[in-house]
């Protein structure tokens, strides 16, 4: 029998009525995934640059302004602590936290951030640090803190869901598809961490934005094409959705979204892990903030995108292909260049480790 498809408008709409369900999140299953090898090589072994204070990315320079999106690259640090079992890294995302806690105002909103989607890194970093590590066992040493940050992420919601926030947010994300499923990562989070009906069903209806837009070629655009960077970001995070809540009919579809987004991504991905960047509306075209050069095609989103994806699904053509990139991504001299011939890892002429590069690289969404 075949069924009457609804308009993405009325699906967004009714997915907000609807009530939502206790959810069970599966943070063991993305615990397991965080282990995979590549991701670690890639992720965990050079961190991005962080301050004494726990400053990171924009916040580490001379900029006019703050980014509370930047301070999100503190789940990075927690998450190397939980996989390598340093608790002196997980301090250190813990201080990158807490620079962002420590400027928020009375009213929950952070300075300088004016777009709901600024919110949503931090909010999905944080609620995903609070998961892994309740999950991981850790939380009892730490559940003070943790509940603490959850009720502060709480707070920023007037800024997130607000009317106006979130009727601007739907309109940009017409020309920035992967903050549809930043921000439902984000969302569906901390509504599992808090049981909030209200913020769930907000996360869930920015990830049909996201999946109303997928081109029949799995393409996510962006900014009116297609961009190999932006692309692999919406999936890790809409990777992530899947795998914590794979009992929903939300979850397959978006894990249906994912399979069509990888292939089309596989096919940018030459066998010697360069990424066919030409042609992006964004990858080595926009300067980056925090490194003053082009933002790169994505290697670090490429690179975890393919082997969380790949791993998850028993895929191993895909975790291969993440190595690939890996490599490539050590051992190119130019990412925004073309193809190059690159030395195996450990030969005298590789370029630097990929863990290296990645933590330059990583700060700019």
């Amino acid at each position: 029998m075949k069924h009457r498809m609804l308009p993405g408008s009325a699906l967004i709409a009714l997915c907000l009525l609807l009530p939502s369900a206790a959810l069970a999140a599966d943070a063991d299953r993305d615990l397991e995934l965080e282990r995979t090898a590549v991701i670690v090589e890639h992720d965990y072994v050079d961190l991005p640059p962080i301050g004494a204070s726990g400053a990171m990315g924009l916040n580490l320079i001379d900029y006019p302004g703050y980014s509370v999106a930047n301070q999100r690259l503190g789940d990075i640090y927690v998450r190397a602590g939980i996989v390598r079992g340093d608790d002196e890294l997980i301090k250190r995302g813990f201080d990158a936290f807490d620079h962002a806690f420590s400027r928020q105002r009375g009213d929950g909103s952070f300075p300088d951030a004016e777009q709901a989607e600024e919110y949503a890194f931090f909010i999905e970093s944080v609620a995903h640090s609070v998961l892994l590590l309740r999950e991981a066992g850790l939380g009892g040493r730490y559940e003070r803190r943790l509940g603490r940050y959850v009720d502060r992420l709480e707070q920023t919601l007037p800024f997130v869901i607000g009317d106006r926030r979130w009727r601007d947010f739907r309109y940009r994300n017409g020309y920035y598809t992967h903050s549809a499923y930043v921000m439902g990562s984000a969302l569906t989070l901390l509504g599992e961490l808090t049981r909030g009906d209200r913020v769930t069903r907000y996360g869930r209806s920015a990830i049909e934005m996201g999946l109303s837009r997928q081109r029949s070629s799995g393409a996510n655009p962006e900014l009116g094409g297609y961009d190999v960077r932006y692309h692999m970001v919406g999936l890790v995070y809409a990777g992530r959705f899947a795998v914590y809540f794979p009992h929903l009919e939300l979850a397959e579809r978006v894990g249906r979204m994912v399979e069509r987004g990888i292939g089309w991504m596989s096919a940018r991905i030459r066998d010697s892990g360069w990424i066919e960047w030409p042609g992006s509306t964004r990858a080595c075209r926009e300067i980056s903030l925090v490194t003053g050069r082009p933002k790169t095609p994505g290697y670090d989103y490429a690179v975890r995108g393919f082997a969380y994806w790949g791993e998850h699904t028993e895929a191993g053509g895909l975790v291969a292909e993440a190595e690939a990139a890996h490599a490539y991504a050590g051992g190119a001299s130019r990412l925004c260049g073309p193809e190059e011939v690159v030395p195996p890892p450990g030969d005298p002429g590789a370029g630097p480790t990929a863990g290296t590069l990645g933590a330059a690289l990583t700060a700019a969404p």
